[in-house]
């Protein structure tokens, strides 16, 4: 079971959904272009992950299509592999969304806190409420989201965590 956020953690969690929130109508276009689009039958499923360290330099999730054996999907068109979506597989062209400053402060109030888990974690129950804005909750495939490396995931569809 995970130990309740410290008052420092939460603070950071929620200056992290501050740098979000500027961008969620943005997402929400761009989920309901996945979410509508018609895949190729071997796409089985989206799988979101969210890069922590690329808070700062850019939007930290990135979409993979995946098929039944769990390898990424392609459409070949001659020689060229190309993904089966209708838009950039980086969801949003963004600088970052969170300045360098908010780890620094939280890790100067407590040096043993995980920045990059605790932004991760902040982020994807603010995107979880895009992908239903997006009518992702009516998705006829699996969709599901994680931090990078991490043991669970968030299934994006039946809205609950799992392990992987």
């Amino acid at each position: 079971m995970d130990e309740p956020a410290s008052q420092v953690e939460q603070e950071f969690k929620q200056r992290v959904v501050d740098g979000l929130r500027p961008y969620s109508s943005a997402l929400v276009d761009v989920l309901r272009k996945l979410v509508r689009h018609e895949y190729p039958p071997e796409v089985v499923s989206l799988d979101f992950e969210v890069f922590p360290q690329s808070f700062t330099s850019a939007f930290p999730v990135r979409v993979f299509f995946m098929d039944e054996d769990n390898s990424e999907f392609f459409v070949w068109r001659g020689e060229t592999a190309e993904y089966p979506s209708p838009v950039d597989p980086g969801l949003l062209e963004r600088p970052g969304v969170l300045e360098e400053e908010a780890a620094q402060e939280l890790l100067a109030a407590d040096p043993d806190a995980d920045d990059l888990t605790l932004a991760g974690e902040a982020l994807i129950p603010w995107f979880s409420g895009c992908w239903i804005d997006a009518g992702g909750g009516a998705f006829s495939r699996s969709a599901t989201i994680r931090v990078h490396d991490e043991e669970r995931f968030f299934d994006l569809v039946q809205q609950r965590w799992q392990k992987c």
